[in-house]
């Protein structure tokens, strides 16, 4: 299988290069080209007439570590133990284990080999003659639950997926640029939110001053709200636009007959499938109600919980959360509402643009960030654990 990730081609945060991680050297490789064996991989089993194994793994930038809960005859010492190893890896072949005794007595020297069988799958073997029980171990498949996606999996293009021009991936720069060319300028300052050692920043402008508090937010009847990726020690990417959503209640005497901005959007984004949502599938083509439920809630895929924040309906800015459902068995989300007055012109206007594959490369990036830290930092101690015994 292709090792090509989705750090090459999305709008993504990636990390750091110079970052010092005791004697582990993989900052390079971890996060600039994940291999294919990356990621947070759920149970697999294998069986024999006397035992059955199964096994979890995390892998990360070269290091990781396997569980392995052995049921046995209960003759044998290893009836009903939880055993731990941390792990180094070089491609698919660890070069170097380290016991950790869960619920013991664990063998002190297992072998693995990783096979990437499919684009969510992972084979596991051990070495034939690590554990009495499986002199012939069959390779465990294990699932992908967190990790980076392969180029090819990667969510198709979609036309117009934008709010005014400025479209998910974007760097914040390019956004920055783009708002004031169209006369936007901040209401507030950014929120921050720092993760790891990243900060996210969700950014509020404005534009066509209001002074009627129902319609508009923070003075302004015309506000973008943006959430940024990550940036920030570990980041070398700039931020880019994660979540982009508009409020625009249109000014006195601009009259737009809502039935016509409704056709607008339609004509931009596509159809809806439910009462101004849209979601794309992951070719591009757009998706009926059946298709977004099957997807969202596809069994072999995770489902975030992802937050965005924007301004509040008030005098005065404040940030308000939202929480989307995005799973990257679905494709893009383009949803717009146009509230009309008992007039049938434009009384409101609400829109929100993402693209899932950004969002999920945010939580990849802390998730891989966070466990690879913690693997170097345990397998650092592990290999300078003295063999002597202590004074007692």
């Amino acid at each position: 299988m292709p090792s090509h990730s989705i750090f090459t081609r999305t709008a993504a945060s990636v990390f750091a290069l110079s970052l010092g991680f005791g004697g582990l050297a993989h900052a390079d490789q971890a996060w600039e080209n994940p291999s294919a064996f990356d990621g947070e991989w759920t149970p697999g089993t294998t069986q024999s007439p006397n035992a059955m194994i199964r096994a979890t793994l995390i892998t990360i930038g070269g290091v990781g570590q396997v569980e392995l809960s052995i049921s046995a005859f209960a003759q044998s010492p290893m009836a009903n133990a939880r055993c731990g190893y941390l792990v180094e890896l070089d491609g698919g072949v660890v070069t170097a284990s380290y016991p950790q005794d869960l619920r013991g007595p664990c063998p002190q020297d297992v072998g693995f080999n990783l096979e990437r069988v499919s684009n969510n799958q992972l084979a596991l073997k051990l070495s034939p003659t690590s554990i009495e029980e499986f002199q012939e171990p069959q390779a465990m498949i294990l699932t992908g639950n967190r990790r980076p996606l392969l180029e090819s999996e990667l969510a198709a293009p979609v036309a117009n997926l934008d709010i005014l021009g400025i479209a998910p991936g974007m760097e914040r720069a390019a956004v920055e640029a783009k708002l004031r060319e169209l006369g936007f300028e901040l209401v507030a300052e950014p929120q921050i939110r720092l993760v790891f050692d990243a900060s996210r920043e969700t950014a509020i402008w404005g534009r066509q001053p209001s002074e009627d508090r129902r319609r508009g937010v923070g003075g302004m009847g015309d506000v973008v709200s943006i959430s940024f990726t990550a940036a920030g020690a570990r980041s070398e990417m700039p931020a880019r636009a994660a979540f982009i959503s508009r409020h625009w209640w249109p000014a006195d005497g601009d009259n737009f007959p809502v039935e016509s901005v409704k056709q607008s959007l339609i004509d931009k984004h596509g159809p809806e499938y439910l009462n101004g949502k849209r979601m794309y599938q992951r070719d591009g083509s757009p998706a009926n109600l059946t298709e977004v439920t099957n997807c969202t809630y596809n069994a072999s895929m995770p489902l975030l919980q992802a937050h965005h924040f924007e301004g509040s309906k008030s005098e005065t800015v404040s940030y308000k959360r939202r929480t989307e459902d995005v799973s990257i068995a679905c494709g893009p989300t383009a949803n717009t509402h146009a509230k009309g007055n008992p007039s049938g012109m434009l009384d409101r206007l609400t829109a929100l643009v993402f693209n899932p594959d950004i969002i999920w490369q945010d939580m990849w990036s802390d998730w891989a960030y966070q466990n690879f830290v913690r693997l170097s930092d345990q397998i650092d101690t592990a290999k300078s654990a003295t063999t002597a015994a202590p004074e007692l």
